[in-house]
This record gives C-alpha cells, sequence and structure tokens, in this order.
C-alpha cells in the first residue's frame, strides 16, 4: 500500500499534468483488496488442490466448489493487481507532446515502470505453485519407492523444494521492488 502511494508519487514527478485513472489513494486502497481475495485461494481453498487422497473432486461437492471459488479469487485478485499497476503507470507516462521534459523526468517515469512490473513476479510465483502442486509434485509417501508409480500429491501435502524456492523467490521480488524503491528513492536524493 505504502509503495503504491510512494510510486504515484514519484509519477506525479515524472508527469505533474498526468492523472491516474483513480485516485491514487483508492488505488493504494486496491493492494489491500489482493491480499485478501487472493488470501481465499491460497488458504481457505487450499491453493485449488486435490483432496487428501490425490483425487480430483466433483464438480457439484463442497471440494468442487471450494476449486471454483479459488480460481475466481485467483483471477480476481490479478485483475485489482493488473489494474492498480496501469494506473501508476499510466500517471507516470510522460507527456508525448512535451517538449521540455527534464532528464530527471524521464527517470522517474522508468522507475515507476521497472518497479511496478518486476511486481508481476507475485502472480507468476503464485500460478507456478498451484500448477505444480496440482501437477508436477509427486505424492512424499511414494518418495523412497522407486518401483512404485508416483501418485498427484495429496491436498494435506506440501513439497519442500517448492516452499523453498516461493520463499526465495519472493524474497527476491520483495527486495527487487521494495529495496529497488529505496536505492531509487536515495539516489534521487542526490540530484533533487
Amino acid at each position: 500500500m505504502l509503495l503504491l502511494l510512494d510510486l504515484h508519487a514519484i509519477a506525479e514527478s515524472a508527469n505533474p499534468t498526468g492523472t491516474p485513472i483513480v485516485i491514487k489513494e483508492w488505488g493504494a486502497f486496491m493492494q489491500t483488496w489482493i491480499i485478501g481475495i487472493g488470501s481465499i485461494g491460497r488458504f481457505f481453498c487450499n491453493e485449488c488442490r486435490r483432496d487428501d487422497r490425490g483425487r480430483w473432486p466433483a464438480l457439484n461437492s463442497k471440494g468442487g466448489l471450494s476449486m471454483v471459488v479459488g480460481i475466481i479469487s485467483y483471477l480476481v485478485a490479478f485483475g485489482i493487481w493488473l489494474f492498480t499497476t496501469i494506473n501508476v503507470t499510466e500517471h507516470a507516462r510522460l507527456p508525448t507532446n512535451a517538449t521540455l521534459v527534464t532528464s530527471h523526468q524521464e527517470w522517474d517515469s522508468s522507475a515507476v515502470y521497472v518497479i511496478s512490473w518486476i511486481q508481476v513476479g507475485y502472480p507468476i510465483v503464485a500460478l507456478v505453485s498451484v500448477l505444480w502442486l496440482n501437477y508436477g509434485a509427486g505424492d512424499l509417501r511414494d518418495a523412497g519407492m522407486p518401483w512404485r508409480k508416483q501418485r498427484p500429491m495429496p491436498g494435506n501435502q506440501y513439497s519442500p523444494w517448492l516452499s523453498f524456492y516461493k520463499d526465495l523467490f519472493y524474497g527476491s521480488l520483495d527486495i527487487s521492488a521494495k529495496g529497488g524503491l529505496a536505492l531509487y528513492v536515495a539516489m534521487r536524493a542526490t540530484w533533487m
């Protein structure tokens, strides 16, 4: 939320005459919806996973409803993320007919674009996680039995390697986006 407010402040410096689609405070508040709605699919719907025996639930069952709600929540959260990202990057877009655009405005505009679009990694990691758990990961109970055909991972297990890589990628994204913004603002203070 605060990251987006800071990006809007830089966007305002890049394009003082630009206006976002929705006001920056509303766009920042919408960021909380991404977490809340995305959490439905991740936690309440168990990342759209199979049941504890590794079977897909019937569509008209409680598990099937959970899958549908999980998919919808992921899509809505992604839609909100996409809208808020477009909102801030359009705010930072330099006017095409401006003849007096300074290099500082160009840097500010570029920083908003780079920091905003780096964050596309968050929904990509979430999508890869769901796909891996449902189609790539095998039942952990079959790991020590190479003669046995690998069964799909049931919904009551979690891949330890996936957990490690998710933390690694989310940490890298946090460093790139939030640390990148902090580094840019510190550098920007030297020339402003």
